[in-house]
């Protein structure tokens, strides 16, 4: 669909589907409002950010601000959108994205290949950031933390070799440290994002691409679906 005309100090249009467009110097901003989850939200996306292409607007901002949800469609006509105007010599930012949007671009890695920069308004937040595996031995981290004390990890240690049972487990069950701490800890030392399970941070259009029993024997659920990768959530 067509956008208004606006000249390069300014101006502004709107495309269907709610997306407001707006030309700030030598970038545009595309605001879209709502859940982009269904064909026509996604479909507006796409032919907004092709009308950019067509006006030869190659510095594209996405303005997440309103945007509630991604669905598995909007999330790869992000990265196609963004290949687009990188083949022409011009790139695709996201700006403002809201905490379950934020964590949708962490857990799908989205975050890592798309620029997400911070709006710098009065309600921007920290930004998505992929934990980067740090090597370390998770006892190690842990007493960093101050969360384990080296005789708890000694026992840990002595009770695994005894049982058979995971060092992180028999310090849960202990009662030691905390679950969540446990979690954030093995985070940091795999480089694997830890996310609160919640509504929107999984995409019901992609439950059935795993046969359930299967998901069930491998305690996984999946998340969203990209092209021919699926993200999955698990609890081990």
């Amino acid at each position: 669909p067509p956008c208004s005309s606006s000249s390069a100090s300014g101006g502004s249009g709107t495309i269907a589907n709610s997306i407001v467009r707006t030309r700030a110097g030598t970038l545009t901003y595309l605001a879209p409002e709502g859940a982009l989850h269904d064909a026509d939200a996604v479909g507006a996306l796409g032919a907004a950010i092709e009308t950019c292409v067509a006006q030869h607007e190659l510095r594209v901002v996405l303005d997440l601000g309103k945007v509630s949800l991604l669905s598995s469609q909007a999330l790869a006509q992000l990265l196609a959108g963004s290949a687009r105007l990188a083949s022409l010599g011009g790139w695709l930012r996201l700006t403002a994205p809201n905490p379950l949007v934020g964590d949708i671009l962490l857990a799908t890695g989205l975050n890592r290949r798309i620029e997400i920069f911070d709006s710098g308004g009065p309600d921007s937040r920290p930004l998505p950031a992929t934990p980067a595996a740090s090597g370390q031995r998770l006892g190690d981290i842990l007493t960093e933390r101050g969360l384990a004390k080296p005789e708890q990890l000694a026992e840990a240690a002595r009770l695994q070799r005894q049982l058979g049972l995971r060092i992180g487990r028999i310090l849960i069950e202990k009662g030691w440290v905390p679950e969540h701490e446990l979690l954030q800890a093995l985070s940091t030392q795999l480089g694997v994002p830890y996310l609160g399970m919640r509504p929107g941070l999984f995409d019901p259009g992609i439950s059935e691409a795993l046969p359930q029993d299967m998901a069930r024997r491998l305690g996984v659920l999946p998340m969203f679906r990209i092209g021919n990768e699926l993200t999955l959530a698990t609890t081990d």
